[in-house]
């Protein structure tokens, strides 16, 4: 770029002002390294000189911004062209439509397909890939599933991406049933999964194994995107009855058909990756089958492929499920002392756990482990061990959780707040009472009827009337949130 720069420089020295074709292959580099300053200057110029810019060189400048997520800007640039007399291509449409869908702006994803049908063009499978992600971002998967089916009736062949998208949606909404049935039509369509959606199908059915017993509860756009699968797959339904097919799964089938999409990219000559190991040894721990799962370690031993801190949080976080929280931590440290590094998912693990388990001493220990490598607990590590920690009558380290929980940005539960208020008020420590109680006024935290009552009896009988006042005067007197 800088010889091309030098060669402008001495064009412009000389009086020779660039053609259109200079500027358009100027502007396409800019564009493709990414200096769309240096872009949408020369085509300010361009104007100036009266060159009026070609559909590519417009192409070049929106989809430079679409990538930049600079929407409204890349928009403008549309109108402008418009306003020109240029007709906009499918590049440029396909481009707004996937800017708008990865920043989640549904409605607008929308408008500029729908105004793209208007003018005539014919949206590409990528046009269609980017539509319906945006529509399965934004919940609508109602939506996305009938332009899927518009797709299948232009003879469109959908992309494989988009049938991982819409798969990963029904399983993050409980619906197995129904993210298989996907499949079929995926097999029926002559789209071949890749290994991405080979891992979502194992990481999602295994996920929704802890699940097992319960039927997925389907609002109503769940349930009529349902009805739209089943018209695009007839075959789905029992022609016996004409009713669909029960969507719940036992935890035991949910591990066979886990265990046979491995087995089937095997056989299509893919190789299991470390995320379909962990979402299998996840499944695995759902299930209660902890001698699979570290079965399943050996496996991945012998393939080449190492076992990362995200495959042995799942397995300590089903220890602890377990109960079996010695093992875990003898796991932690032997890992730890190899040099594993872990993650604040492993460390709020272990803290909820431990405070669930009674281990005061322990949990401590972790939230300190935790600051040192400069992650912050979740709320829940938190709540769940402020909750031991006044059990514990521990109201010291309560109070420094409290104020950090706070300075995190965290509300904690209302029942630890009004446990430590009530303590406090027992033992007399009104100032650090007032300031709790202050702080939380700030949250717009109210206090319920029945501790709001008892904390005045505490402040009149200890002579603490200005804090009485203070409460009796905060409104409303029920708790919110």
């Amino acid at each position: 770029m800088d010889d091309a720069r030098a060669l402008i420089t001495i064009m412009h020295s000389r009086g020779v002002r660039p053609d259109m074709s200079t500027n358009s292959i100027m502007v396409t580099a800019y564009c493709k390294i990414g200096e769309i300053e240096s872009a949408l200057h020369l085509f300010g110029e361009m104007a100036k000189d009266g060159i009026e810019p070609s559909i590519a060189v417009y192409d070049s400048i929106i989809v430079c911004l679409c990538r930049m997520r600079r929407l409204k800007e890349a928009e403008a640039t549309l109108r402008q062209m418009i306003r020109e007399g240029l007709a906009p291509d499918e590049i440029i449409y396909t481009s707004l439509i996937n800017g708008y869908s990865l920043t989640r702006q549904t409605r607008n994803v929308c408008r500029i397909f729908d105004e793209m049908l208007k003018r005539g063009l014919q949206p590409g499978p990528h046009a269609y890939g980017s539509l319906i992600n945006g529509l399965v971002k934004g919940n609508k998967i109602r939506k996305a599933l009938g332009y899927l089916e518009r797709m299948l009736e232009e003879g469109i062949a959908p992309q494989t991406v988009i049938y991982t998208m819409l798969i990963n949606q029904f399983f993050r909404k409980g619906d197995v049933r129904l993210g298989l049935d996907l499949v079929v039509l995926m097999m029926k369509t002559n789209v071949a999964p890749d290994l991405i959606t080979y891992g979502a199908l194992v990481a999602g059915i295994c996920r929704n194994i802890a699940r097992r017993g319960m039927r997925p509860s389907l609002d109503k756009k769940l349930k009529e995107a349902r009805y739209m699968l089943f018209r695009m797959l007839p075959q789905i339904i029992d022609t016996r009855n004409g009713k669909q097919k029960d969507n719940q799964i036992c935890t035991e089938e949910m591990i066979q058909v886990a265990q046979g999409i491995i087995q089937d990219l095997e056989e299509n000559g893919m190789v299991p990756d470390l995320h379909i190991y962990n979402g299998m040894i996840n499944g695995l721990c759902r299930a209660n089958k902890m001698d699979d799962a570290y079965s399943l370690l050996s496996v991945m031993d012998q393939t080449g492929i190492l076992p990362n801190h995200v495959t042995y949080t799942i397995l300590m976080n089903n220890q602890i499920r377990l109960g079996d929280i010695n093992h875990a931590i003898q796991l932690f440290n032997s890992l730890n002392s190899d040099g594993c590094v872990f993650d604040k998912i492993t460390y709020n693990t272990f803290i909820k756990g431990l405070s669930l388990a009674g281990r005061m001493k322990e949990a401590l220990s972790f939230l300190l482990m935790m600051h040192k490598r400069g992650f912050v607990p979740s709320k829940a590590s938190y709540d769940k061990l402020m909750e031991l920690l006044l059990a514990e009558n521990a109201i010291d380290i309560v109070l420094q959780l409290f104020e950090d929980m706070l300075f995190q940005g965290y509300t904690p539960r209302y029942a630890n707040y009004t446990s430590l208020l009530l303590v406090l008020a027992k033992d007399g420590r009104w100032s650090e009472a007032d300031r709790i109680f202050t702080m939380m006024l700030k949250k717009r935290k109210y206090l319920d009827k029945k501790t709001k009552k008892c904390l005045e009896e505490l402040c009149y009988k200890q002579g603490e009337l200005d804090l009485a006042f203070e409460m009796e005067g905060s409104v409303p007197l029920y708790a919110v949130g």
